[in-house]
């Protein structure tokens, strides 16, 4: 066996070991159990969110627990997916105490219903903007079709009104393609759901963000020329054309509330 065989049969070795030890297949961990703080940080590491908290209810609890100390209720919680969660990142001036961002990566609907109550209804906020779907499209969370992601949905609006939550829909980016499930299109999935959130909107008299129309294609289902560098994630220029629709969007759920009393 020459040198650069044993080198790819080391690398091979080398890989399959760190498999095992990722999915805790050599060492196994000790099994997880109820405790009184699920939240607390993990001793030597910076995770946000600890090993087993599958909804990641702890992403945001030393924030919420902040804000809900200090007695600030928010004006708006932008509450989602990796739309929410990257939106910081391109504007961070947009968010603080009066906007609070409560997105994560990779989550579906049935995730996003886990963890409402403690990044959205804790928090008291004047407005909630639900921003969701997009995952469910490659089943992030859990085996699911176009019907259980707007239950999904119509719960988490069900709970904001009972809070006293005015609440903004939104509609899915146009969506091109998943890298990782290279077969699926999506676009039939997209305007079906979106068609149903925006009856739901109508249905339930709530303001619509449609994020749809501001990021798509004129005459297309994918993005916009510059606003998506993979397909599926909006970029900068993206986010500058989602912001004035937020806020229109706000200032009407703000303008509804104060007919309303």
């Amino acid at each position: 066996m020459n040198w650069g065989w044993r080198r790819w049969v080391i690398g091979l070795l080398a890989l399959a070991l760190l498999a095992l030890l990722h999915r805790g297949l050599l060492f196994p961990p000790k099994e997880l159990t109820m405790v009184d703080a699920p939240c607390a940080p993990v001793a030597g590491t910076s995770q946000m969110v600890p090993r087993g908290d599958w909804a990641a209810v702890c992403a945001y609890h030393a924030d919420n627990a902040r804000l809900i100390a200090a007695g600030i209720r928010p004006r708006l919680v932008l509450f989602g997916d990796s739309l929410v969660q990257d939106w910081g990142k391109h504007q961070p001036a947009l968010f603080g105490d009066e906007w609070v961002g409560r997105g994560v990566r990779g989550q579906g609907t049935t995730r996003m219903l886990a963890r409402f109550r403690s990044d959205v209804i804790a928090l008291k906020p004047q407005a909630v903007i639900i921003v969701g779907g997009t995952n469910d499209l490659i089943a992030a969370d859990t085996r699911i079709g176009p019907e259980q992601v707007l239950a999904n949905i119509e719960t988490l609006v069900d709970l904001a009104e009972v809070n006293g939550i005015a609440v903004i829909l939104t509609t899915l980016p146009p969506v091109g393609h998943f890298s990782n499930r290279p077969g699926f299109a999506p676009q039939p999935f997209t305007a079906r759901l979106n068609q149903q959130l925006r009856d739901l909107a109508q249905r339930r008299a709530l303001v619509l963000a449609d994020f749809h129309a501001a990021l798509v294609a004129p005459g297309g289902t994918a993005y916009r020329a510059g606003f998506s560098e993979d397909g599926v994630h909006p970029n900068a220029a993206a986010y500058r054309a989602l912001e004035p629709v937020v806020r229109s969007a706000l200032a009407e759920a703000e303008t509804r509330r104060n007919k309303a009393r």
